[in-house]
């Protein structure tokens, strides 16, 4: 016997978010961004918009430096 089946292929899209933040340069005046790393030193990925808003939000709040925080997605 002979079995025709229909196959169908998701194909998971990894959208992943990281937080970018913003020194200022002394020296040029400019904004570098630094993307912020995990305790691995591994650059620190979100898989949600949400939790990489909230981690933003949170260190926006406890900045002293004036320093800037964006989130990208990547």
């Amino acid at each position: 016997m002979i079995y025709k089946t229909k196959v169908s292929i998701f194909v998971k899209t990894n959208t992943m978010y990281v937080i970018l933040k913003y020194i200022l340069n002394e020296k040029s005046g400019k904004k570098l961004p630094v993307i912020l790393l995990n305790g691995s030193s591994e650059i620190w990925e979100f898989e949600t918009l949400e939790s990489a808003e909230n981690m933003r939000d949170i260190f926006q709040k406890n900045s002293d430096s004036g320093y800037k925080y964006e989130v990208k997605k990547i």
